[in-house]
């Protein structure tokens, strides 16, 4: 008989923005939310609590030519989805002021 055993990892954001950001008008910046976990997690951008992005092989999103609409509170949250077992959550918030020229 044989067994198949998967070591479930919580997942844990390593590397995120520490600050609230701004960026004038125009300008294009990358927000980071790396993490770890075993299944790889699966990374979903919020802005405002509306889904934005969900990529699992981009775990950062991109904010380009910034306008006034997209100031505002974005959640990075990392899950990690195992068979028969909940899914196990990370997430950590910055918020995003755009400077108008």
């Amino acid at each position: 008989m044989k067994f198949d055993v998967l070591l479930v990892v919580l997942p844990t954001i390593t590397h995120q923005e520490t600050a609230p950001i701004t960026i004038d008008e125009g300008n294009t910046r990358t927000l980071l939310c790396v993490a770890s976990g075993n299944p790889k997690p699966l990374i979903t951008w919020f802005r405002d609590n509306n889904n934005v992005q969900e990529d699992a092989d981009n775990s950062n999103f991109t904010i380009t030519r910034a306008k006034r609409t997209d100031a505002g509170k974005y959640r990075c949250v990392a899950a990690v989805n195992a068979p028969g077992l909940a899914t196990n959550t990370a997430e950590y918030t910055v918020d995003v002021t755009v400077r108008c020229k």
